[in-house]
């Protein structure tokens, strides 16, 4: 109950219980004096008979007595009129039947009235003639008693609903600093750090109000700060100094992310390389070769070589370029529009001795990875230097079904039939929290298929050809059937379980309705599920990625981001999603214990996080030495060989 409602209760009730009081003095006082008035009227009159009946009783004229007797009775104020004779004898009678009050029975027995009696004596001179008894009838002050209390309950209810108005609308002044207050710790157990907009003019409210915008806005700074630290470092670790472009690491984590990301579409990527620049920079200076660099980044940022481009300076005089959605047409003829503007680049500068060769691949499906684009890319770009003319570029195509001895169609057949013969086992790694001993977090699930003899093929061999057919919501929905269906069955210590899933099954409506429907079905399950989606597709569709997260969170799962560290919008989206955890970019452990630049990432990162009460998780982890390091770090978890090995559960 909140304290408005609490407030408004209790106020609302005493104040009922004064009206009531106020009702009830003004009732009763009404009684009392509608009594007396009854007492005093059958007196009154006793007392005028009394004056007017010696006259018929001294001549005994019976016929007169009764007129007069009856006359006032009539009127029908008087319950009994008796008149008696100075021995008791009753000379003459009027008296109304038993009836019941004419107002609700309940009201009667709640505020009684009797009938009073008065009498009076009948003389002429010092004669005693006899006695008159007169004894009132409440009925009429009943019905006047009922009346003036429904007029007052009236006016009194219309009075206290209008005080209920007012209270409320009092209240919800007095408390709307609180509801303010109210609503920004809630943000603040969200890690949302908003403030308090209107400040109170109570005393007390502003100080609290003060208190509270200071708090959040001191860990809002303080996040703000860790986060220009974390991407001042990235800046610095991935891009290149000279243009502003990637350079050779961060191209390659983003480029072997989108062909996961991307799998299925076309995509091409040109290699520009520059042949000279070192005798340039000998005859005329490093600070020519710069400019020639520069000037050729420029050039390159103005090209767009399709969706979602890459642009990256891999070293000294070599540039690349990638960009999705592109048909081979559109490939050669943008090669060409590159061919001649690094060549107006080269004219431009003067240096005649620097010439430029380009090297493209063209990928219609998916790609065998990274190293085979960049080996066929850099072919390319020698032979194109080998070249001679105005024209130096070489376009290949690139065949990922070449580079497996099983072809493209046999890949196909099998990952078609391993999935309609349910030929998939799961496996499940233990991550740990740190502690002391190590306290288990969750156990993340994978899955492979099988092989005619049963044996798993590893996913790196198959996942590839599954994203160049499109197979990969098919995949995917292969084996989240798999897990429903083991681990209702086998729900094991009801532990923490993460599910990997890819953008495409993200964005793949069908499966989505698939797996909340699976969700709903088992709402035990689905508070143990975690899904991690990869950040390099997640930050490319926030919207998108927001909306389907936040109908797998009504459905009762968590959610998480794997491979975090590398996308520009890394830290922003986090708290607009609000993950459960993180997991670290595996390039950032690389080297870790002699890359004093990754170990303040990661720190940064685990300052970043900790504020949000997101977990921060390192991947691949296999020595002790790496532990210790991570621990130090302040990271929350790990997952490796050095905790435990991969489990096959089906």
């Amino acid at each position: 109950m909140t304290l408005f409602q609490r407030i408004f209760i209790v106020v609302s009730l005493l104040f009922a219980l004064l009206l009531a009081s106020l009702e009830a003095s003004y009732v009763r006082a009404s009684r009392h004096y509608l009594q007396e008035q009854l007492t005093s009227h059958a007196q009154d009159v006793a007392t005028s008979l009394g004056l007017v009946l010696p006259l018929s009783m001294q001549n005994n004229d019976r016929v007169r007595l009764e007129t007069t007797v009856d006359a006032v009775f009539e009127r029908g104020y008087y319950r009994a009129i008796r008149v008696l004779s100075p021995d008791g004898h009753t000379l003459l009678l009027r008296q109304l039947p038993p009836a019941p009050p004419s107002v609700p029975g309940w009201f009667a027995r709640l505020v009684p009235l009797t009938a009073p009696s008065a009498q009076s004596l009948i003389s002429a001179g010092w004669r005693q003639l006899g006695r008159v008894v007169v004894t009132s009838s409440p009925d009429f002050a009943y019905l006047q008693l009922w009346h003036t209390t429904r007029a007052a309950t009236a006016l009194l209810a219309l009075f206290y609903l209008i005080a209920l108005v007012l209270l409320g609308a009092l209240l919800r002044t007095v408390l709307r600093p609180l509801r303010d207050i109210e609503a920004v710790a809630a943000d603040i157990g969200e890690r949302r750090f908003t403030t308090v907009q209107r400040i109170p003019a109570a005393r007390e409210l502003r100080r609290v109000v003060q208190a509270i915008n200071s708090l959040s806005g001191k860990i809002r700074e303080a996040i703000g700060l860790e986060i220009a630290t974390a991407e001042r470092y990235r800046v610095e670790a991935y891009r290149d100094a000279l243009t502003g472009f990637d350079n050779r690491r961060s191209f390659n984590h983003q480029l072997e992310n989108s062909l996961h990301t991307h799998g299925g579409q076309s995509a091409v990527l040109y290699l520009v390389q520059l042949e000279g620049l070192d005798a340039l920079n000998a005859a005329q200076g490093f600070a020519a070769g710069d400019a020639l660099v520069r000037a050729l980044a420029d050039a390159l940022r103005t090209l767009d070589p399709g969706a979602q481009p890459l642009r990256a300076r891999l070293g000294g005089s070599t540039f690349a370029l990638l960009g999705w959605g592109v048909g081979p047409d559109a490939a050669q003829q943008f090669g060409q529009r590159l061919d001649q503007a690094v060549a107006a680049v080269v004219a431009h500068s003067g240096a005649g001795d620097v010439s430029h060769g380009i090297g493209a691949v063209y990928v219609p499906h998916s790609a065998g990875g990274v190293s085979a684009l960049l080996g066929e890319a850099d072919a390319g770009v020698r032979q194109a230097l080998a070249q001679t003319g105005a024209h130096r570029l070489v376009l290949v195509q690139h065949d990922p079904g070449a580079i497996d001895a099983q072809g493209a169609t046999a890949w196909k057949a099998f990952i078609g039939g391993a999935l309609s013969g349910g030929d998939i086992a799961l496996w499940q790694q233990t991550v740990f929290l740190f502690a002391q001993p190590p306290r288990v977090l969750q156990c993340e699930l994978t899955g492979s298929l099988l092989d005619a003899t049963g044996e798993p093929v590893p996913a790196a061999r198959f996942i590839p050809m599954a994203l160049r057919f499109g197979l990969m919501p098919a995949l995917d929905r292969a084996f989240l059937d798999a897990i429903f269906q083991h681990f209702t069955a086998h729900p094991g210590d009801g532990g923490q379980l993460a599910v990997n899933l890819s953008m495409q099954s993200i964005h793949d409506a069908a499966l989505l309705e698939h797996l909340l429907e699976m969700l709903r079905a088992h709402p035990e399950l689905a508070r143990r599920l975690v899904f991690e989606v990869p950040e390099f597709g997640l930050a490319h569709d926030l919207a998108r990625a927001a909306a389907s997260v936040e109908r797998l969170r009504a459905a009762g799962a968590g959610f998480a981001v794997d491979n975090f560290g590398f996308h520009p919008a890394a830290f922003q989206y986090l708290q607009q999603l609000r993950p459960s955890y993180i997991k670290l970019a595996a390039s950032y452990l690389q080297d870790l214990e002699t890359d004093p630049g990754n170990q303040f990432f990661i720190a940064s990162v685990v300052r970043v996080a900790r504020p949000l009460d997101i977990l921060t998780l390192a991947c691949g982890v296999e020595s002790e030495a790496r532990l210790v390091l991570l621990r130090n770090l302040g990271v929350s978890g790990y997952q490796g060989y050095a905790g435990a090995r991969p489990l096959r559960v089906r």
